[in-house]
């Protein structure tokens, strides 16, 4: 086989192997006084301050997280329809609705 059609290949098994449950990373930004946190005594107003930046680290990433979330159904969804396809047997109360 050509090497560029075996890595469009794996490349193509990567992807519809991964699992699409969490694949967002959702990382904020972090300075040193963040690392200082660390040897601190956790007070009330650090957790508000460190949810409050969380949640805006999140906010941009929604759209994506949802994405991901269709995209894992889906293919569970299909996955779960050539399983039946192979074993006509199964019931079709066991399918995801997508």
């Amino acid at each position: 086989m050509f090497p560029p059609v075996r890595r469009l290949l794996d490349h193509g098994y990567g992807v519809i192997d991964q699992g699409y449950y969490g694949d967002v990373n959702i990382v904020g930004d972090y300075s040193l006084r963040h690392y200082s946190y660390m040897f601190q005594n956790p007070r009330p107003y650090l957790f508000k301050l460190l949810q409050r930046e969380g949640e805006r680290a999140t906010w941009p990433k929604i759209s994506s997280i949802e994405t991901h979330a269709r995209v894992g159904k889906t293919i569970q969804h299909c996955l779960e329809l050539l399983s039946y396809q192979h074993d006509p047997e199964k019931k079709t109360a066991e399918f995801i609705a997508v």
